[in-house]
């Protein structure tokens, strides 16, 4: 349903709930980044479909090919 319809059936179900995840997973890849020459990136990408209706959310979470060669 995408991430703007989940937050409003979120809002309806529970008023008080703030998901942290997001947020938690940014803190640690920002952490690990210190260390790496070559860095993790995250990407949140709202889907749409043609008439512009939210239809997903894909998650991109890239990662060196090798950790090893980027410390």
């Amino acid at each position: 349903v995408g991430r703007h319809k989940a937050h409003e059936i979120m809002k309806q179900q529970d008023k008080d709930h703030k998901s942290l995840a997001t947020s938690i997973i940014r803190q640690r890849i920002e952490v690990i980044n210190k260390k790496l020459t070559r860095k993790i990136t995250l990407r949140i990408i709202d889907l749409v479909d043609q008439q512009g209706q939210p239809e997903g959310t894909r998650v991109r979470l890239e990662f060196p090919a090798s950790l090893h060669d980027c410390l």
